[in-house]
């Protein structure tokens, strides 16, 4: 399991939350996923849309004739609130302005966020 970065430091999930997955692929693509946050496996692997959601993920994908490389994966929150609960508004903005604000700052014109 991936430890919490520095800039997880005041964040309300910093001590409770299970796990840590930055973004997954290359920043560059032009589809981005963004899911709300960390499941158990992706909590335990380190990478976003790993667990049943990405089986689904992948399956809708494949429906669709897009490979999962050309996607970029990432989620709101970098790790997973406790119990699998959805994150609060305040986690997941504490965690919007310390990753994903920046993430997004990467996109082009050409990027579809999903």
């Amino acid at each position: 399991m991936l430890q919490k970065s520095l800039n997880c430091q005041g964040c309300p999930l910093e001590k409770v939350g299970q796990g840590f997955a930055p973004g997954s692929g290359w920043p560059g693509q032009k589809i981005w996923l963004i899911g709300e946050a960390l499941g158990e496996n992706e909590a335990a692997q380190g990478k976003p849309f790993v667990g049943g959601s990405g089986r689904v993920l992948n399956a809708l994908l494949a429906e669709a004739g897009i490979w999962r490389e050309q996607c970029y994966t990432t989620n709101i929150c970098k790790c997973g609130p406790p119990l699998n609960r959805p994150p609060t508004k305040a986690e997941m903005d504490f965690c919007k302005a310390a990753y994903l604000d920046k993430e997004l700052a990467q996109t082009t014109d050409e990027t579809v966020i999903v």
